[in-house]
């Protein structure tokens, strides 16, 4: 009986002293969905970020340059010089001026106004 016990004690250490060095699943586990979850949160921010960007260009559509030609206001030229750069190149690309103004969502005025313009700068 003595000898039993002893199996079942030095069974139950070495059982006990095992279960320390074997490797935690659940730790693993845990790990894993932590990272994923991080992952996930990183993605979640970097769509949030974009969806926000898109906004903010749909945001610009309804600038005032718009707000004006939906008002019909008196035509006028673009003040932005980058913009009136680019008027200026499509129109001696031959890019006729009903293209540009739906391409840059302006009225076919302004931009006849901001080519006169331009063109009565070169010449003075």
């Amino acid at each position: 009986m003595k000898l039993v016990f002893i199996i079942l004690i030095v069974t139950s250490i070495l059982l006990y002293l095992l279960s320390f060095l074997k490797k935690d699943r659940l730790k693993a586990l845990e790990n894993q969905v932590e990272t994923l979850s991080l992952t996930m949160m990183q993605d979640q921010y970097q769509v949030n970020k974009k969806i926000g960007l898109l906004q903010e260009e749909l945001l610009m559509d309804h600038s005032p340059i718009h707000v004006a030609t939906a008002k019909k206001e008196q035509p006028k030229a673009v003040e932005h010089p980058l913009v009136q750069k680019q008027i200026v190149e499509l129109i001696q690309n031959g890019v006729s001026p009903s293209e540009i103004a739906t391409t840059l969502s302006l009225s076919i005025q302004d931009i006849l106004v901001t080519v006169e313009k331009y063109k009565r700068g070169r010449t003075e």
